[in-house]
């Protein structure tokens, strides 16, 4: 997904036994910076969502879940939060097409 500015592409990855966040250059392409959100256990154990729930404009900051685990990014830092709702997973396949 495409931040609103179009300047940072966010994509979340299992890496190891971690469900995190990849923001990269939507210009160059290059990685600048990873944030774990979460467990991969805890994205299957539970049928809370697990990704971005909101971006700024330009992807500096963040509000993410995964299972129950919600975190706010402010410029780099990472902190726990807790919302007043966990947002549910989509309980049908997603599938994206492009043409």
């Amino acid at each position: 997904m495409l931040t609103a500015d179009g300047s940072v592409a966010l994509n979340m990855v299992q890496s190891g036994s971690a469900e995190v966040l990849q923001e990269f250059s939507a210009r160059s392409g290059t990685l600048m910076r990873t944030i774990p959100i979460g467990t991969a256990r805890a994205q299957q154990d539970s049928p809370d969502f697990c990704g971005v729930l909101w971006a700024s404009a330009d992807g500096r900051d963040l509000l993410t879940q995964c299972g129950r685990r919600q975190q706010e990014v402010v410029s780099g830092k990472v902190t726990r939060v807790k919302l007043a709702w966990h947002f549910l997973a989509p309980q049908t396949p997603v599938t994206t097409v492009a043409w």
